[in-house]
């Protein structure tokens, strides 16, 4: 491996770290933490990509994925939430399968959309 090789590996494995380690996502997972009631609302699947985090799981009912929906709305990090898919789940028709799309919220360029 070559000097210049080896100085990219490093430089790119810095701002990795550096990426896992901001703010960032701990306050993300902070706030989606507080939004979530455990009660009403699981999440099986969260991705953040860019200005959008994906987020889908389960609900006891349509109101409660409703309610998650308003919730992310009202913090200060995050913006628009689009209801992507809430239905009831085909295997337990008491429980309601969701997916949504939350964006972030940028306060230097206000709200962006992906």
């Amino acid at each position: 491996m070559t000097l210049e090789k080896r100085r990219q590996a490093i430089v790119t494995e810095r701002n990795r770290l550096k990426a896992l380690t901001s703010e960032l996502p701990i306050r993300l997972l902070s706030i989606i933490g507080r939004a979530v009631d455990p009660l009403d609302v699981w999440l099986l699947h969260l991705q953040a990509k860019d200005e959008k985090i994906i987020l889908s799981g389960f609900a006891r009912s349509l109101e409660d994925v409703l309610k998650l929906a308003k919730d992310f709305e009202k913090t200060e990090m995050l913006g628009p939430v689009d209801v992507v898919d809430a239905g009831p789940y085909v295997q337990q028709l008491d429980l309601f399968q969701f997916s949504m799309n939350v964006f972030m919220d940028s306060t230097d360029h206000g709200r962006k959309h992906s």
